[in-house]
């Protein structure tokens, strides 16, 4: 039979008396159905202060074992702990003194109570070490006090204990070994848990898993570092999340009683949540250039702020985004949004100089992005989101830096209904981005302008204004829809058009300056001969004009030879004129006054009769030929050029005139 011991411990390093260690566990918010339990030895003895006996103080049938390490650092030598036995079933051990480390040879017995402590480390050494007979606690308490869990054969539980404190600097440092806590599992002044490996808490309680008093989870190792919660239980993360070494990943599958506040992602580093969770305080992303992290799972919330520092992050599960909450991406890093996404009214997304927002999944449904987003000479691309309109109700900023433009693109139909501004010298549209019904565009200054090289579409009802422009690009469209408020220069080298509300030719009143350079194209649809039955165009000021004039006849309508059509007028002045008349055949263009007018002169019978004698014959190829590559007589299409397509309308027409 064994018998109690009476011991005189090393002198006190710390003040870890039982009523700081009580009264630092009952800060914590998380409420308790049952009071904290403790190991059934007075604190001064444990933390080796004075002179205490353990006598009466145990639970009946078991000893109290306490380690010196007389012998070496095998836990299995009976002249390794003060008595000169092994510990056994229902038996509480203190290792507070001896070797930096003590391993175990083969199992433990079952213990009643086990503590460590004095900057000490025990490891299970790939046996089964176990803490579940009668109360089954373990403490780990004290800087550099450590319990190592490394994998046992056969994949089983290195590790077991009913409830598991670690506190005052202490770790849990799992090392790709499994630990189950059959109760609950509490972080506490600044504790951690560091590595790799599996962590299973069995417990209904509100917070299984209780870390708001602790420091920190650290995978490390790259490899996983899982906790899971079962039985109903949840988890309140601790302060920080650490998932820094370099392929590591942090896989937690428990619900969340209280959100996790910080967490640091690093190279080829992933946190994977089975289950919705949020991020309260900063979640921040440095996998550094050239490299990725990811957030994978359930639904992240995201009610602090996300920071993308440098790299790429890839959010692999659905992003909600609070009021008040921010997403940062900041020079040259890139964030991913791959699933389902909004953005409360109140939050504010912010891409910095280089920096890249990709938005590949679809909106939540019916659900808009409500929050702000403010491009500081950054890039926002959005691509192919179902049902194929990616809908925008916030603030929307396209700002530059150093002269380095914002930045629009992707596949997807990009929807503004909110108020666009363009501070600096503004920004660039490379995909097909609506501003719709009711939304406003601020091209700011007269340094300021919007380059158009997707399709800009400005619906009814919407109004752009300010003291810059809008600059089509060569490849570029501007579409208008009637009404719409347009009170900005327009500089066209691409593609310019209006359509009405509800119908296919419309009128847009341009308060400012229209200039069309040789590659710009203006596009005139005709449905009638009325005013508001075809296209027309007005400037408030200039129209300087070059390019391509193109006519469009729509709903089967044929004009009358000598019908005459204002097309566009200049207020402020005309200068210049249409390079080429394309289109539909038969018109002439004329500019009076400040006008211009289409003249409509008929279809030519034998438009490849270049020569005027009423056959279409080899005469005329040879005149044709003598105009080849560039505007002249021979331009039968009226596309500014004598070429191929002029040839073929010729060979088209061979013979005697009809």
């Amino acid at each position: 039979m064994r018998t109690f011991l009476t011991t005189t411990p090393a002198p006190c390093v710390n003040d870890h008396s039982e009523d700081n260690v009580m009264q630092s566990r009952t800060q914590s918010i998380v409420s308790r159905t049952e009071p904290v339990r403790r190991i059934g030895l007075p604190a001064a003895l444990l933390l080796g202060c004075g002179t205490a006996s353990f006598a009466g103080l145990i639970n009946p049938g078991g000893d109290a074992f306490i380690w010196s390490g007389a012998v070496n650092d095998n836990w299995h030598v009976g002249g390794n702990w003060t008595g000169g036995a092994v510990p056994g079933a229902d038996d509480s051990v203190i290792i507070d003194s001896g070797p930096s480390n003590v391993y175990l040879q083969a199992n433990s017995a079952n213990l009643d109570t086990l503590y460590v402590a004095g900057a000490r480390a025990l490891s299970n050494n790939g046996f089964a070490l176990e803490a579940t007979m009668s109360t089954g606690e373990t403490e780990i308490t004290g800087l550099d006090s450590r319990i190592f869990v490394v994998p046992i054969p056969g994949n089983g539980i290195g590790f077991e204990t009913n409830t598991l404190f670690v506190d005052n600097d202490a770790r849990l440092f799992m090392s790709s070994g499994r630990t189950r806590i059959n109760d609950q599992l509490t972080l506490m002044d600044d504790a951690r848990i560091v590595g790799r490996g599996e962590i299973e808490v069995n417990s209904a309680s509100p917070a299984a898993f209780n870390g708001l008093n602790g420091l920190s989870i650290n995978a490390t190792g790259g490899d996983v570092l899982s906790i899971e919660v079962n039985g109903g239980g949840s988890i309140a993360y601790p302060p920080t999340l650490n998932i820094v070494d370099p392929g590591s990943t942090l896989a937690v599958d428990a619900p969340q009683f209280l959100p996790a506040m910080d967490m640091n992602l690093g190279e080829d580093c992933e946190a994977d949540f089975a289950q919705a969770w949020t991020i309260a305080g900063t979640l921040e992303a440095d996998p550094g250039i050239g490299n990725e992290a990811r957030i994978s799972g359930a639904e992240m919330t995201v009610e602090g702020d996300v920071d993308v520092a440098s790299g790429a992050l890839r959010m692999q599960g659905p992003v909600s985004l609070t009021t008040g909450s921010s997403l940062s991406v900041f020079s040259t890093a890139f964030g991913v949004i791959e699933e389902d996404h909004d953005a409360d009214a109140g939050s504010v997304t912010n891409v910095g100089f280089g920096g890249t927002l990709r938005i590949d999944g679809a909106q939540a449904p019916a659900t808009p992005w409500s929050g702000a987003i403010e491009l500081a000479a950054g890039e926002l691309e959005v691509n192919d989101p179902q049902p194929g309109v990616w809908r925008m109700d916030g603030p929307f900023e396209m700002g530059s830096l150093f002269g380095i433009r914002s930045r629009v693109s992707g596949t997807a139909l990009m929807r503004l209904l909110g108020d666009v501004s363009l501070p600096g010298v503004g920004g660039i549209i490379d995909n097909h981005t609506q501003l719709w019904t009711g939304a406003t565009m601020d091209v700011v200054q007269a340094s300021t302008s919007l380059i158009v090289n997707g399709r800009l579409t400005a619906w009814a009802g919407s109004h752009i204004f300010g003291a810059g422009s809008i600059d089509v690009a060569e490849n570029g469209e501007f579409v208008l829809y009637e009404p719409v408020n347009v009170d900005v220069d327009v500089n066209n080298a691409g593609e310019m058009e209006v359509e009405g509300d509800g119908a296919l030719v419309g009128y847009v009143y341009i308060d400012g300056d229209y200039t069309q350079t040789a590659t710009g194209q203006l596009v005139v649809e005709m449905a009638g001969f009325a005013p508001l039955q075809r296209d027309v165009y007005e400037t408030s000021g200039s129209a300087t004009l070059s390019g391509e004039l193109f006519v469009n006849l729509i709903g089967g309508y044929e004009p009358m030879i000598g019908d005459s059509f204002v097309v566009l007028t200049a207020n402020g002045g005309l200068s210049g004129t249409f390079d080429s008349l394309t289109g539909d055949p038969g018109f002439t263009v004329s500019y009076p006054g400040n006008t211009v007018v289409l003249n409509y002169v008929g279809l030519d019978p034998c438009p490849g009769d270049l020569n005027g004698d009423g056959v279409v014959g080899a005469a005329d190829i040879a005149e044709l030929l003598s105009y080849w590559g560039g505007p002249s007589i021979a331009d039968i299409n009226g596309d500014g050029d004598t070429n191929a397509l002029d040839l073929a309308i010729l060979l088209g027409f061979w013979g005697p005139c009809a």
